[in-house]
């Protein structure tokens, strides 16, 4: 449940630094793409499935 809570907020805070850099103007393909990694390395903890034993 902890991990689950830790990455919502790293969601979170992607989601709102890529919003910022929209809205400045200090948005670049570069940081797009790392934000788009970020989100998906996020969805795709969020969704694995456990391996404990």
């Amino acid at each position: 449940m902890a991990e689950k809570i830790v990455l919502l907020l790293v969601l979170i805070i992607v989601i709102l630094a890529t919003a910022a850099q929209l809205m400045f103007g200090d948005f670049s393909a570069k940081r797009g793409l790392a934000a788009a990694g970020a989100i998906l390395l996020v969805v795709y903890l969020w969704f694995r499935p456990n391996r404990r034993s």
